[in-house]
């Protein structure tokens, strides 16, 4: 029943075409009740399966070090263009975490190395990296431009400004500005913020917003 009031929603169906996207709100969705939110937006799409998978609206006291330990996996795997971390990177009690993650059908571990059990999990910790760096947005992004794994997380995280923070468009605009003194790594960082409005329900709004 809450995925059927969901669906007769129009704003979140762009993000909910992607299968995978919609069996993580189908998971969250089976402990977490839908009725009666305002869905108006990917980002708090996003936010709302973020806060499932990491157990914050449970009673997981743990929730702040699932989350470190997603962003921090993340970290280790865009960083290094590697799908996986190898175990010995973490400690005892972060090994322990993984195994929670594990349980929860977030992470794998296979051959001594720890994997995330889908792309989108990895993309979404990233971006949550960027959030928490978003006071030096410009040198977060700037350090990560050139990195393949990154520039997902980066359009969502342009997305995620635009959607959510009361003067998105001025923070996203200044975020354009600020991008970086050397031209290559600036236009690359242009590039992919002004294609993160595309994902956007409300693309072509934004667009109008943003276009001067």
């Amino acid at each position: 029943p809450s995925l059927h009031l969901l669906a007769t929603r129009p704003e979140p169906v762009s993000l909910l075409r992607n299968l995978k996207v919609l069996d993580f709100l189908a998971a969250a969705a089976a402990s977490r009740p839908i009725e009666g939110r305002s869905w108006v937006s990917v980002s708090e799409t996003m936010d709302w399966i973020w806060e499932y998978w990491i157990g914050r609206e449970d009673t997981d006291a743990n929730w702040l070090a699932s989350s470190g330990m997603l962003k921090k996996l993340g970290q280790i795997e865009g960083d290094s263009l590697l799908n996986s971390a190898p175990s010995s990177a973490f400690d005892a009690a972060e090994l322990q975490t993984l195994v929670d993650l594990e349980s929860r059908l977030l992470v794998r571990v296979e051959d001594e190395h720890i994997r995330f059990a889908h792309d989108l999990v990895g993309d979404w910790a990233r971006v949550r990296t960027l959030v928490e760096e978003a006071p030096n947005r410009a040198g977060a992004l700037a350090k990560r431009a050139f990195l393949p794994r990154w520039h997902r997380a980066i359009r969502l995280f342009g997305l995620r400004l635009l959607e959510t923070a009361s003067d998105g468009v001025d923070a996203w605009r200044k975020t354009l500005d600020e991008c970086g003194r050397d031209e290559a790594t600036a236009e690359l960082i242009r590039d992919l913020l002004l294609e993160s409005v595309v994902p956007s329900v409300n693309a072509s709004e934004l667009l109008e917003r943003v276009c001067p």
